[in-house]
């Protein structure tokens, strides 16, 4: 399935905490592996 990175979004993880901006979703082999604040400057290959 491969690797997909989706950033700059607003992520609302349902749980009621605070909407994070500027999220990052890394998703591999079809699971989302992280998802949060996208780190500045932070590169992931």
């Amino acid at each position: 399935m491969g690797k997909y990175a989706f950033q700059g979004g607003l992520l609302i993880d349902g749980t009621g905490a605070a909407a994070v901006e500027d999220s990052l979703v890394l998703v591999e082999d079809g699971k989302i592996v992280y998802a949060g604040a996208k780190k500045s400057g932070s590169r992931r290959i």
